[in-house]
């Protein structure tokens, strides 16, 4: 998380009449050190502290580090769509494209843990990093900057448990990334994960975010076509790529399945690009059918993938990835970049 430690909060410091308030320096200076996230002050700010006598060498030292990396915070800015304030004029809040921490509110919020990664499974968050993230940075040429996070788990509706902890505990910053568990495009009904998540965050808390992938049906969904559907290890069903239009809502797992719903063949119907198939399609659906229409790779296709590709250093690049991919995979560079950023780990 990008981090702005406002003057009036320094001010307070500088009093010296709370040590509450030089403890939650501490902790900001912790976080630089520690690489837990990306923390900067006002350039005039730096030198009114490394003059405080409540602050130690090591953390002086820290600051004349940190002060020497300010001119990157205008490039960094221009990166992350949140940043936070540590401040003591504003109420604490989220809003809009910024976090507001007023630590006579919050005493006990720990700025010195990286930011929590809240996914349906711990390997969602490795792929995220592993291929979504490195291909953000390798586009938008922010490869200095550092990246951290605790990841956290939850599948299903377990994770709004996990949602809702962190939103009554107010104490690290937690984003989630959740599936949107679409059909079609338009599609209104969102899968369980997704709502318990949305549930919790209705409290407005202050300390959490949250990315529902729009743009596809689940994870599955954004894993390069290239190989889940043209590598013999992961498509032993040996479906055809050419059979649909767009994959960006097939269920990878369980496969195609007809509906009574009007929304979802009209939208299918139309992206079946097979003859045969459209017309039994059409056939099912007129009679009521609710069957299999194309099979999916089965349950366990996302972990093959990540065990496949471990044998390789592929990078994929824009031309692997459909344009629904190419969406998801900007979104959610743009927000694991923003939520999670950090300096490197700095040597006093």
């Amino acid at each position: 998380m990008l981090i702005k430690v406002e003057e009036d909060f320094v001010d307070k410091v500088l009093q010296g009449k709370n040590e509450e308030f030089v403890n939650v320096l501490r902790r900001l200076l912790w976080a630089i050190q520690f690489g837990k996230h990306i923390v900067f002050f006002d350039l005039s700010d730096y030198d009114r502290l490394m003059q405080c006598p409540l602050l130690g060498h090591i953390e002086k030292a820290l600051l004349q580090k940190v002060k020497k990396k300010n001119y990157q915070i205008k490039a960094i800015k221009s990166e992350v769509n949140i940043i936070c304030h540590v401040t003591t004029k504003e109420n604490t809040r989220q809003e809009d494209k910024d976090i507001y921490i007023n630590p006579t509110e919050y005493l006990g919020f720990n700025f010195e843990e990286e930011t929590h990664l809240i996914t349906e499974n711990l390997s969602d968050a490795r792929f995220f990093v592993k291929y979504i993230l490195s291909n953000y940075q390798r586009k938008n040429k922010t490869k200095n900057i550092a990246t951290n996070f605790f990841s956290l788990m939850g599948g299903g509706s377990t994770i709004g448990q996990v949602i809702k902890q962190e939103v009554e505990l107010k104490q690290h910053f937690a984003f989630a990334i959740t599936d949107s568990d679409k059909k079609y495009p338009t599609c209104n009904k969102k899968g369980d994960t997704c709502k318990s998540v949305e549930k919790e965050l209705r409290k407005k808390p202050f300390n959490c975010g949250h990315y529902i992938m729009q743009n596809v049906m689940e994870i599955e969904n954004l894993l390069p076509l290239s190989v889940i559907l043209e590598d013999k290890e992961l498509n032993v069903k040996n479906i055809k790529r050419c059979i649909l239009k767009d994959w960006s809502f097939f269920d990878m797992k369980k496969g195609l399945y007809n509906s009574k719903d009007p929304e979802f063949y009209k939208y299918w119907y139309e992206n079946i690009d097979a003859l045969c198939i459209q017309n039994t399609f059409k056939t099912d659906y007129k009679t009521g059918l609710e069957k299999c229409i194309i099979e999916g790779l089965g349950e366990n296709v996302f972990s093959n993938f990540l065990k496949l590709m471990e044998k390789k250093t592929t990078i994929f690049e824009d031309k692997d990835l459909s344009d629904n991919q190419k969406k998801e995979w900007e979104n959610i560079g743009k927000n694991l970049i923003s939520w999670c950023c950090c300096f490197s780990k700095t040597r006093c």
